[in-house]
């Protein structure tokens, strides 16, 4: 090797070992990533706190936590509670009192569903079709505790034979403003109180099928659609279910000719599989 190949083998060793360049724009993004990171620490340890204290005194004082003017607010806690606890998140219902009970343990979930359960008979939603054009596309949490408060109530077998015709259409409007489908607790109220879910929710189809060119997704509609047989049978076909003794059919003949009137118009919307009707068009079926 010359002098001359020995002094640029030299001059590259020297480039590739030397100290990188300064690179004030990456600095300083790294240096953001890092405050970020700080900062969500701190809201984190802040969270944590802010639930360690409230659920200290949840279990010292339950009185207070329950009483009149605090228990809104207690539920929409315990509500925020549960949902922090659920890793799928696909439905608006969380309720689920064992967990509540491994937390904070008997009396307070026992407090919790009563709540819960009073909750939904004080505060029935309103119908999709009803609400006015800017809050269609929303839930008030209101309502979303109330949904868990009937499904807190219908984990009891027979929860249904006790309800009155008001509770049972009240229930039934709850049924239609869970996502993914109507509330699963829809099935057993409509075997017990089928005239008052036929009201409810076949008045809803009807109506939303009134506004269905000026709304690509009908949510009751489609809810129906992939509902089981037994509850599209309540709306398409009455009179329905002859011979489920399962079924608390009372025939009147006023709601029997609405009924009929109705379906006259709903079965052009039919497909073998149950109801159909996409961006305002009536299926292929």
């Amino acid at each position: 090797m010359n002098l001359k190949e020995d002094a640029l083998l030299v001059r590259i060793l020297e480039q590739r070992t030397a100290p990188a360049e300064p690179d004030e724009k990456f600095e300083k993004m790294e240096r953001d990533r890092q405050r970020r990171k700080r900062e969500r620490a701190c809201r984190e340890a802040q969270r944590l706190e802010g639930w360690k204290t409230w659920r200290n005194e949840l279990l010292a004082d339950p009185d207070d936590a329950f009483s009149e003017g605090k228990r809104q607010g207690t539920v929409s806690t315990l509500y925020q509670w549960l949902e922090a606890t659920e890793q799928i998140r696909d439905r608006f219902n969380q309720w689920d009192k064992d967990t509540l009970t491994q937390a904070f343990g008997q009396d307070i979930a026992d407090r919790a569903e009563t709540a819960f359960r009073t909750l939904w008979r004080a505060t029935p939603p309103v119908l999709w079709s009803a609400r006015p054009v800017d809050e269609k596309r929303g839930i008030r949490y209101d309502w979303i505790h109330g949904l868990a408060g009937i499904s807190a109530e219908a984990s009891t077998p027979g929860w249904t034979a006790s309800l009155s015709s008001s509770e049972a259409r009240t229930a039934a409007a709850y049924a239609t403003i869970e996502i993914g489908g109507f509330a699963p607790f829809v099935t057993d109220l409509a075997k017990s109180h089928s005239v008052e879910v036929e009201e409810v929710i076949g008045g809803e189809v009807s109506a939303e099928l009134g506004v269905g060119g000026d709304h690509p997704h009908l949510s009751t509609l489609q809810n129906l659609a992939y509902s089981d047989g037994d509850l599209k049978r309540i709306y398409i076909d009455p009179p329905y279910n002859t011979g489920n003794e399962g079924w608390a059919y009372q025939s009147k003949p006023e709601v029997l000719a609405k009924r009929r009137e109705r379906c006259a118009r709903e079965k052009a919307f039919a497909t073998p599989s149950g109801l159909s009707r996409e961006n305002g068009e009536p299926g292929d079926g």
